[in-house]
């Protein structure tokens, strides 16, 4: 079952995406509890995590929070379904 976990990850370029933020992006810190992307808005970009740790939180309807992800060094992060559809990020 988890061999399908994200499955899409297995069909993308990796290197090419990894190099080209760390050659063209702009290198960022993010304290603890700053956000990458705020809930509500339209992603727009990609980051790669050089180190430490991400968590996705989404908020349910009453406004309670719920870790729904965590991305570690070596990954990426996006909200791929906003960012591609141009919707708002319940993340």
């Amino acid at each position: 079952m988890m061999a399908q976990f994200n499955s899409y990850i297995d069909n993308i370029d990796t290197d090419f995406w990894r190099d080209l933020c760390m050659s063209r992006g702009e290198l960022r810190h993010y304290d603890k509890g700053n956000e990458f992307l705020t809930a509500g808005t339209v992603g727009r970009y990609i980051g790669y995590i050089k180190s430490g740790v991400l968590k996705y939180v989404c908020y349910s309807s009453d406004g309670t929070p719920h870790v729904v992800g965590l991305e570690f060094a070596g990954h990426f992060v996006c909200d791929f379904p906003g960012s591609l559809y141009r919707k708002k990020s319940r993340c």
